[in-house]
């Protein structure tokens, strides 16, 4: 493990834990996310390019996510995300893959991509946060600007 890893897993693994843990308690969905770009693209560009993918989501299907993300290293650059469906607590929410991989395609031109719907029920918070915070190529981090109010530190999940 690098030392920038080491300096940013811990508050990543918290922000991660968070996230879960008030998901599978309230029955929230939640989708593991991973996107690719393709060979010679700019990976600079994928974070602004995850943030438009999530900004055509309402209009596609009518929901919204909160979302935590890393960029990685990995091949030709990858974004991690987790993203968490506040709008369908208990709920069971379904978006289509192949109408994602294609809006990911249309925006970034990658092919890869995998949207995987977590069952609240089978996952650990912590195995899940901790697999999510310690990649290994990773790059930085960012997060939708309502993560931190809805599971930051003054959320009851840390605070419990």
């Amino acid at each position: 493990m690098s030392n920038r890893l080491r300096k940013n897993y811990m508050p990543l693994y918290l922000a991660a834990f968070a996230g879960l843990s008030r998901c599978k308690r309230d029955s929230i969905p939640v989708f593991w996310v991973t996107l690719s770009s393709p060979v010679g693209s700019d990976q600079s560009l994928l974070p602004d390019q995850h943030r438009e993918l999530v900004r055509r989501l309402p209009d596609a299907f009518g929901v919204s996510p909160l979302y935590l993300a890393v960029r990685t290293g990995e091949s030709n650059g990858v974004i991690h995300a987790l993203w968490f469906f506040k709008s369908h607590i208990g709920r069971s929410l379904y978006l289509p893959g192949r109408e994602l991989t294609a809006m990911w395609t249309e925006i970034n031109g990658g092919l890869s991509s995998r949207f995987l719907r977590g069952d609240f029920v089978k996952y650990r918070p912590g195995q899940l946060a901790q697999y999510f915070a310690d990649q290994k190529w990773f790059i930085r981090s960012f997060q939708s600007t309502a993560y931190w109010r809805e599971f930051g530190p003054e959320s009851d999940v840390i605070a419990a």
